[in-house]
């Protein structure tokens, strides 16, 4: 599965201390993409091989209230569509967008969770209503067994280390709806808020102090992030990943502007790629013909590979970012070739 997200609106309802919405390092705002601009990015998604449209990245999809509408877009283009929402929105308020949106024919709807009990579950999701979620869960199960959406629910536990004694209840619960049920470890801390280690500066540092060195990728190795997703904010900007926020420093450019190769090629050598500790996958063929392709449209035809990759580190545009960093990005850019070579020989 290839997996494009695209964030509709710029906002969520709660505030997570282990995520950058949440501590607000991105604040909400009103910003909301336009439809015409959604079915260009998605028309334009499927022609580059992906086969699936995720309506999130950093925001709550339930919010846009006329989510259905963008849904219908992504059927029309015979796309499958992916929610992962908190589902902590008040039912009388918000079920009637949560149930048109799923009768257009999301495939799949992942509901994120921290805990059964409120005190539990608050931690972690700060501002959240538990009641709200179950009340929200059960409705849709109704839906459900009535055969009116074929969505296919997940209810997710966030593992952290005080909530193990409510793994056996929300998989109880889940049972009893007849939904799916998992758990995936939790990232960071809810007692240290992430604006400790991922605010801007952060990544600033990192960038300025890269070292090609200190690659962490392994030759015969690829990010399944770069090359199987795309991460697009409500503007229609790309950026480096989804693991990322959407920073300056990590903004690779419109998405509608630039040709699948160069999207590739600029992610692929952007220095906080081969700095994170993300686990990849063995390279494959087709992971090798796409690298090779976005060199040959860069240079033209490769005739001599050593050559073409010399000529890339020399030439080749670095990512847009602040000039301070223009000396240092040049040497982990032409760092990166010999890793690009290893996946393209």
């Amino acid at each position: 599965m290839r997996i494009c997200y695209i964030d509709i609106i710029d906002k969520c309802n709660l505030r997570c201390p282990t995520c950058v919405r949440g501590a607000q390092l991105l604040k909400n705002s009103a910003s909301a993409m336009p439809l015409d601009l959604f079915e260009k990015l998605v028309a334009k998604a499927k022609g580059e091989g992906y086969d699936t449209i995720g309506l999130y990245n950093w925001i709550e999809p339930f919010l846009c209230k006329d989510v259905d509408s963008f849904i219908e877009i992504i059927k029309a283009a015979d796309l499958d569509c992916e929610l992962s929402s908190n589902l902590s929105l008040k039912p009388a308020s918000y079920f009637d967008t949560i149930q048109r949106a799923l009768r257009k024919g999301v495939d799949r709807l992942t509901v994120s969770v921290s805990g059964f009990h409120q005190e539990t579950y608050e931690i972690n999701h700060v501002g959240g209503n538990i009641a709200w979620i179950k009340e929200n869960l059960e409705q849709i199960a109704l839906l459900k067994k009535k055969s009116l959406i074929q969505t296919k629910v997940f209810l997710r536990l966030i593992q952290f280390d005080y909530n193990a004694a409510d793994e056996p209840l929300l998989r109880e619960y889940a049972r009893s709806l007849k939904l799916e049920f998992e758990v995936i470890p939790g990232v960071g801390n809810p007692k240290q808020s992430v604006a400790q280690y991922a605010a801007p500066n952060f990544y600033e540092e990192r960038l300025k102090n890269f070292n090609s060195a200190d690659d962490r990728e392994a030759q015969g190795e690829v990010c399944p992030l770069i090359m199987d997703t795309v991460a697009i904010n409500s503007q229609g900007d790309v950026y480096i990943c989804c693991a990322y926020p959407y920073y300056s420093s990590l903004r690779i450019g419109s998405y509608l502007e630039l040709s699948k190769q160069e999207l590739l090629l600029k992610r692929y050598m952007h220095p906080i790629c081969p700095s994170c500790d993300f686990t990849r996958r063995k390279t494959t063929p087709a992971d090798r013909d796409r690298l090779v392709d976005a060199l040959e449209f860069k240079l033209g035809f490769v005739k001599n590979l050593d050559h073409s990759l010399e000529t890339v580190s020399a030439t080749t545009e670095l990512p847009q970012q602040p000039p301070l960093w223009t000396r240092t990005l040049k040497t982990a850019y032409r760092g990166m070739v010999d890793k690009f070579k290893a996946h393209t020989s």
